[in-house]
């Protein structure tokens, strides 16, 4: 009775040692191998997917268009504006779409540097005409016009 030796938690602890080490290396384990494989997938793509940039087609083009000159890209501003007045004076759409059509067309011109804060107003402008309801739309489309206009005025 004196003899016997208290019976100690030892085999318990050595068991959730060992599940818990088993836990921890297999969570490096996932870890390191999610990221060795995005970046074996970034370094060398596959074979048989074409390998396609999408980038690269639009840096072409601005770097066509960042080589053209101030006098030309006042050109090709004045001819965009010109073709969105006419866009908008033939369109027999409702007045929501050639309004936001015009809005999409004037953001997506490129606009020469001394010509932004003008553009940005009559952007503005547009903007604020959309969310008005007081006036006919034939009002609307003349001072829609009216302030496009007023961008190729000098």
């Amino acid at each position: 009775m004196f003899i016997h030796k208290k019976q100690s938690s030892f085999l318990l602890f050595f068991v959730f040692g060992a599940v818990a080490l088993g836990i921890i290396i297999s969570v490096g384990i996932l870890v390191t191998m999610l990221f060795s494989h995005d970046r074996q997938r970034d370094v060398a793509p596959d074979s048989q997917a074409p390998s396609v940039d999408i980038g690269q087609d639009i840096q072409a083009e601005d770097n066509q268009n960042t080589q053209a000159t101030s006098e030309e890209l006042v050109t090709q501003y004045r001819e965009s504006i010109s073709r969105i007045v006419s866009d908008t004076t033939q369109s027999s759409q409702s007045i929501d779409n050639i309004l936001a059509s015009v809005e999409d067309t004037l953001l997506a011109v490129r606009v020469p540097k001394d010509m932004q804060e003008k553009h940005l107003n009559v952007v503005l402008s547009v903007t604020r005409l959309r969310a008005q309801t007081q006036q006919s739309p034939a009002e609307m489309r003349d001072s829609v016009v009216s302030l496009i206009q007023s961008l190729i005025a000098n």
